[in-house]
């Protein structure tokens, strides 16, 4: 007895509809990636909060944009862009919050000893790492 193939199940159906349509972008990953992204990433507003109150001003929806995406457009270098989006995020280990969870005896900065050591302070009042932050 010979199987007829020509009659499909809704679930191959389905299946079809889908494959034609991968079929027909251009660049599939890149499209559901930019989809997963839509659907489940959430905007890191207690970080954009503590960056706009060190700033003293507010900062557009393009401004945060722009920060977020040139961290993987501008550095080329790999091992850099996880630390600049861990400065974006405000999840630097610093003494102070090293402090704060009780791994160090001390919030003072490791490089001057004089402030306690935040983001704000390595990156904008130590001289070792003022040229690092604008090179």
């Amino acid at each position: 007895m010979e199987t007829n193939y020509s009659n499909s199940t809704p679930l191959e159906d389905v299946n079809n509809k889908y494959i034609n349509l991968l079929k027909s972008i251009e660049n599939p990953k890149k499209y559901f990636c930019r989809i997963l992204i839509e659907k489940i990433a959430e905007k890191p507003l207690k970080s954009q909060n503590k960056w706009k109150l060190f700033l003293g001003k507010e900062v557009s929806e393009e401004e945060w944009e722009n920060v977020y995406s040139s961290t993987f457009y501008l550095l080329n270098d790999t091992q850099l862009q996880p630390f600049q989006f861990k400065i974006n995020h405000r999840i630097i280990f610093t003494n102070h919050l090293l402090m704060k969870c009780q791994l160090s005896e001390t919030a003072l900065c490791t490089f001057c000893n004089d402030a306690i050591e935040k983001i704000e302070h390595l990156f904008g009042s130590v001289n070792m790492l003022k040229s690092f932050g604008s090179a």
